[in-house]
């Protein structure tokens, strides 16, 4: 689910020198390298994917745009392809759909229209699945289910709406504590996901099966009960990412007790 775009070049560049001057531009990768692997460029706070680079055995800079991208994305990968073109000494960008066009040629084909027409197919397409689809952003996943295809689906423009939600998912606004899984494994081999929180925190919980509850003593609750804990107000974000407001101290003691009948351990 992505488009990809080419520049034959003669050596492989340093990433550093792809990165183009845009304000927010960052990287997922700590140290960027072409030689090792692909990297990611992203621009904070309103990217909706990362824009990915790689280099080919055939010697191509690949720059691939992920679909459900926003026209920043888009900027930001045509603002990469042209300094590789500058770097490759050439003027020419083979593309997915088997042409080989200049930037202005390229910009003329993916404009405004063209991306808004993208982004509307590709939300259609993502009411019309019954699986969980996973978009992967540059700060976490994005779960498309049935929360989230309702929610296009009742829009009067999905493709905007996509872009909504993923944002919603990626740039969360204010002080926030990521509760990420931890995978664990039981004596007997099972697996299970769990997340753990506690009070005067805001979290954004992952998709998890179990959540632990801090309060000096083990206690993990099934993943669904937090939605139906008296005191705990939570708002989903996606098809798995839940915002949880922060629960002071001194209410924290009854929300667990108010968990203590679906312990599981």
């Amino acid at each position: 689910m992505s488009t990809t775009f080419r520049v034959l070049i003669d050596e492989i560049p340093d990433a550093l020198d792809l990165e183009p001057d845009l304000d927010g531009v960052d990287w997922l990768e700590d140290e960027p390298d072409l030689d090792r692997c692909p990297v990611h460029l992203y621009v904070h706070g309103v990217s909706t994917s990362a824009t990915e680079l790689s280099v080919s055995a055939s010697m191509t800079l690949d720059v691939r745009v992920s679909n459900g991208a926003s026209s920043e994305d888009w900027d930001l990968a045509f603002a990469v392809i042209e300094l590789a073109l500058d770097a490759a000494d050439t003027v020419l960008v083979e593309t997915e759909w088997g042409e080989v066009v200049t930037m202005d040629e390229l910009r003329a084909h993916c404009d405004d229209p063209w991306r808004a027409a993208q982004l509307d197919s590709f939300a259609r397409e993502l009411i019309a699945l019954d699986n969980r689809v996973v978009l992967p952003g540059p700060v976490r996943d994005t779960i498309v289910g049935p929360r989230v295809r309702r929610e296009l689906a009742d829009a009067t423009e999905p493709g905007p709406r996509l872009l909504e939600v993923i944002r919603r998912v990626q740039w969360i606004v204010g002080p926030h504590f990521a509760a990420n899984a931890i995978v664990i494994t039981a004596a007997d081999g099972t697996m299970s996901s769990v997340a753990v929180i506690g009070p005067d925190l805001r979290y954004v919980l992952a998709p998890v099966e179990r959540v632990l509850l801090e309060h000096g003593r083990e206690l993990v609750v099934p993943g669904d009960v937090l939605d139906r804990l008296p005191g705990v107000s939570v708002t989903w974000l996606d098809d798995g990412h839940r915002l949880i407001p922060a629960v002071p101290e001194v209410k924290w003691a009854a929300v667990v007790t108010a968990a203590e009948p679906f312990r599981i351990v």
